[in-house]
């Protein structure tokens, strides 16, 4: 029997948070359509179970559902919208809609993958002063300061975290944001905290993986959160975004390298070694 889903009607997407769905497990693995009726995809009498994660892109053609379609200018380029839906929509929604710095607010990125430098920017956006990037890849480091970062801090250096509150002004950080998705990091991202500061997790781990917090240091009126996809209203957050884009502020195109599909392995390994950022797959090129 297809597996019966009530698409957009539980409390989570009636209250707006579609990325909290609680049917979105089974609607980004089992391939089945939203309502439940049949797979989306075929091959002859073969079912496909396409639709991974609710797209599935390696594809000429798809078919995408309303609810996930989002009309953007012709004139913006479809391979760096690439970088948007997670990437970009996660790291900047993350800063805006959870961190909400105010201006000369101490923020701090810890992973400056695309997410990471996308919250970098929304920290640059909202006039966070100092912006700290902290990261494994000197590369990464690099591009975080061209991107805006004031200062940029090796996540290898044993004084990591009291280097990062001495940048902070020696109170320690209002906002942090994890997305390297690694405790350590999380750990970190807490203990450069100010009190009464934030910080929000956005990297996803494996299950089972935990970290381990001193009470007395969240006691001190710390907070962390939990975040999936920038807590956004996607239908109205990403065309936001893209308006960004459009003026300048938002210079994704920096997080953008392009691979042919023949050369996915490679994109993979570069973006393991930190030499690329954001790699973009171009479909029918050698």
């Amino acid at each position: 029997m297809p597996l019966r889903f009530e698409s957009g009607a539980c409390p989570e997407c009636l209250a707006g948070f579609e990325t909290y769905c609680g049917q979105a497990p089974r609607l980004k693995q089992s391939g089945y359509r939203a309502d439940g009726t049949s797979l989306s995809f075929s091959r002859g009498q073969e079912p496909v179970y396409g639709s991974f994660f609710q797209q599935s892109s390696f594809a000429s053609l798809t078919l995408a559902m309303a609810r996930n379609t989002i009309w953007v200018p012709d004139e913006v380029p479809l391979d760096i919208l690439a970088a948007f839906p997670c990437g970009v929509n996660t790291g900047a929604g993350a800063v805006m809609h959870v961190l909400k710095p105010q201006p000369g607010d101490s923020s701090v990125a810890f992973g400056t993958g695309t997410v990471g430098c996308a919250g970098l920017l929304a920290a640059k956006l909202a006039g966070c002063a100092p912006i700290i990037a902290v990261d494994v890849f000197d590369e990464r480091q690099a591009l975080a300061r061209s991107l805006g970062a004031t200062h940029t801090v090796n996540a290898k250096d044993p004084q990591l975290v009291d280097e990062v509150r001495r940048l902070a002004g020696g109170r320690g950080a209002q906002c942090c944001l994890e997305a390297a998705g690694v405790p350590e990091a999380l750990h970190a991202a807490v203990e450069v905290l100010a009190p009464r500061g934030t910080a929000c997790l956005v990297g996803s781990a494996r299950a089972g993986v935990e970290v381990h917090l001193e009470m007395r240091t969240i006691q001190q009126g710390r907070s962390v959160r939990g975040c999936v996809q920038g807590d956004s209203e996607v239908q109205t957050f990403l065309p936001r975004l893209i308006s960004l884009y459009r003026a300048g502020q938002l210079p994704i195109e920096w997080l953008v390298q392009h691979y042919p599909h023949a050369a996915i392995n490679d994109a993979v390994a570069d973006m393991l070694t930190g030499t690329t950022i954001k790699a973009v797959l171009q479909i029918g090129t050698a």
